[in-house]
C-alpha cells in the first residue's frame, strides 16, 4: 500500500456513509457498486480498522468509522473549498506546501478557509506525503519536524515540541501515573513513523535508546493511537499536533515534557525567493500560529 493519502478511497467511504448503503451511493455517484466496495476495502486495509458493519439493508458505521467520518468529511469540505477558490483565480499557480497528514490537519487546515477568503489571489495545493520534500516538484514551502537547522534551507519555528507518554488503561494501572523512564522502558514503545521523539525524551533522562524488537512503528497517527489504546505499548502524545486521547480509553502516564531543540518548522529553500502570494500566505499563517513579526520577516527575507 502506498504511503500517500488515499483521497479517492476516503471520498468513497464518505459517500457510502452518507448514503447509508453501497447501492445507494453507487446510484447517486453513477459508479459501480464493486468500485465503491473495493475502495472502502482498500481504505480499511490502509487504516488497519473496520469502518462499516455490513447488514442486509445497508451499512452501519463502527465506532472507528464514526470518528473517521467526521474528520474525513471536514477534510473533504476544505479540499472542495480550496478547489473552488482556485477556480475563481483561473490559471493562477497555487501556493504548494508539503507536510505529513497529521501536521497538515493540526497546523494548516484549521486556517485554510480564513486565509483563502482574506488573501487576494490565494489558492493552496497541499502535498500530503510522508516523504520529506526536496522542493524539486514545485513545492515552495514545507513543514518539517526536527532541530530547525538544515543545509540550504531557511526555517521558522511554528510550534515547540511537547510530548507526554500515554497508555491503555490496563498498562496505565500497572505502570502508575508518573513512572520513571526506566520503568517505561519495561514496556514496548509505540513510534510514529521515523519520529525521534522517544529517543529525545529518553536522552533527557540520560538513557541511550535504539529501536527494539518489542517496539512498534506505525506511519499513521490514528493507527498508532489505536495501537496504544489496545495495549500494544506506550505512545508519546504530541501536544498541539495529535488529537486529544479519548477519555476512558487511554490515560497519560507521565508529565508533559518540552523537547529541547526540537519542534515543527516552516521551511523553504534559501536560494529561492517566495512569490508575493506565497509571502502573503506565509505571513497570515505565521501570525495565526502566534509567530512574532521578527520571525516572519527573517523567514521571508
Amino acid at each position: 500500500m502506498k504511503n500517500s493519502v488515499p483521497l479517492d478511497e476516503i471520498k468513497a467511504f464518505v459517500d457510502v456513509a452518507q448514503a447509508g448503503s453501497f447501492n445507494a451511493a453507487a446510484s447517486l455517484q453513477n459508479v459501480a457498486h464493486s468500485s465503491l466496495s473495493r475502495k472502502v476495502n482498500h481504505l480499511e486495509q490502509w487504516l488497519g480498522e473496520q469502518l462499516f458493519r455490513r447488514t442486509t439493508t445497508g451499512v452501519v458505521l463502527t465506532s472507528a468509522g464514526a470518528q473517521h467520518l467526521q474528520r474525513f468529511s471536514e477534510g473533504l469540505e476544505l479540499i472542495r473549498g480550496s478547489i473552488a477558490n482556485a477556480s475563481r483565480y483561473g490559471a493562477l499557480r497555487p501556493v504548494q506546501i508539503s507536510a505529513v497528514p497529521g501536521i497538515c490537519m493540526a497546523l494548516l487546515l484549521p486556517h485554510h478557509t480564513e486565509l483563502c477568503e482574506t488573501t487576494e489571489g490565494l489558492a493552496i495545493r497541499y502535498m500530503l506525503d510522508r516523504q520529506l520534500t526536496d522542493f524539486s516538484d514545485g513545492t515552495e514551502i514545507a513543514i518539517r519536524s526536527g532541530g530547525g537547522r538544515w543545509p540550504g534551507l531557511r526555517s521558522a519555528l511554528l510550534l515547540p515540541s511537547q510530548v507526554q507518554p500515554f497508555a491503555s488503561l490496563r498498562i496505565a494501572s500497572e505502570i502508575g501515573a508518573d513512572p520513571s523512564p526506566r520503568r517505561v522502558l519495561a514496556f514496548p514503545l509505540v513510534h510514529l513513523s521515523v519520529d525521534t521523539a522517544w529517543r529525545t525524551w529518553l536522552s533527557l533522562n540520560e538513557i541511550s535508546y535504539s529501536l527494539r524488537p518489542i517496539d512498534h512503528v506505525f506511519t499513521d497517527v490514528t493507527v498508532s493511537t489505536h495501537a496504544v489504546r489496545h495495549g500494544l505499548g506506550i505512545g508519546l502524545h504530541r501536544a498541539g499536533i495529535d488529537p486529544e486521547p479519548e477519555p476512558g480509553k487511554v490515560a497519560f502516564v507521565g508529565q508533559r515534557t518540552a523537547l529541547p531543540d526540537f519542534g515543527y518548522f516552516l521551511i523553504r529553500p534559501e536560494d529561492r525567493a517566495l512569490r508575493p502570494v506565497a509571502q502573503r500566505y506565509v505571513r497570515g499563517l505565521m501570525q495565526r500560529l502566534g509567530c512574532g513579526e521578527g520571525a516572519i520577516e527573517a523567514f521571508m527575507a
